[in-house]
This record gives structure tokens, sequence and C-alpha cells, in this order.
């Protein structure tokens, strides 16, 4: 029954954390900032319990409502969209955070951002933009639809 149990967790714990083993490399000794600064806040210090969490609260505290809700993620792609980018330098920051935060080496974070942040980035892009203003727009319609059933005739309905 132990084993079971343990091994239930070990699979619990692997579907919610990613093997951050294999992004680093032991043979590397690289030097991490131990404190990374954004206008007087410490970005290492966000509170999370994943990292997609913390990249999406890193997001939110780089970027205003309005860049979140009108850009894209910079990619080598991007030129192709009518969206512009997300600003550069603050999106490096944000990546060098992630970084550091879960040590992950420079040769290796390429991947780690492909595999564990770049869809949770772009799904936070997404409902900051086009989903939440649908949203918004289906909620100011709905009181509409309610208020002509309610002032209708029993006879109407």
């Amino acid at each position: 029954m132990t084993k079971k149990l343990s091994k239930f967790s070990s699979m619990m714990l692997s579907r919610n954390e990613p093997d951050f083993g294999k992004y680093r490399d032991p043979n590397v000794t690289q030097n991490f900032k131990s404190t990374l600064m954004h206008d007087g806040q410490e970005l290492l210090q966000v509170p999370a319990r994943n990292v997609g969490e913390y990249a999406r609260n890193l997001l939110k505290m780089l970027f205003t409502r309005e860049e979140l809700a009108e850009s894209i993620l910079p990619s080598s792609q991007a030129h192709r969209y009518s969206k512009k980018k997300l600003d550069g330098k603050r999106f490096d920051l944000l990546n060098e955070a992630i970084r550091t935060r879960y040590r992950i080496t420079n040769y290796h974070y390429s991947t780690f951002y492909k595999e564990q942040v770049h869809e949770t980035l772009a799904a936070c892009l997404y409902n900051e933009g086009p989903r939440k203003s649908n949203k918004q727009t289906m909620q100011q319609r709905q009181p509409q639809q309610n208020t002509t059933v309610q002032n209708s005739t029993p006879s109407e309905q």
C-alpha cells in the first residue's frame, strides 16, 4: 500500500512540476543573480505555486493591461501579425527572472521556454485581450436579453 501511495504521489507531482534536472547542466557552474529588481519590486520573490503561474504573474507585473490586450509574444514569426510585440527589454527581464528562479542554464533555456512557459504566456495574453473583450461583450448583451423577457407579457412568452 505504501509503495502504491508513493508512486501515485510522485506521478501527481510530476504532472504539476517539470523535471528541472533535464534543463540544468551539473557540469556548468553558472552564477545566478540573487536579486532581480524592476521598479522597486523584487522579481525573484513574486509568489507562485509553479512555473506557469510565476510566468503569468511576472507578465502581469511587467506589462500594463493595455499592453497585454494589444500585443503578442516576441518571436521570429511575430512580424506576420498585425499586433505589436511586447517590449523586448521587459520580456528579456521576464525570461531572466524565470531562468534565475528555477536555475535553468542558458543553453537549455530555449527548450525550457518552449516546453514549459510559452503556452501559458500565450494563453495569458489571449485571456487579457480577445477573450476578455468577447466576455465583456457577452455580459453587456445578457442583461438586455433578460430585461426584454421580463418586460414582455405572459401571453408573449
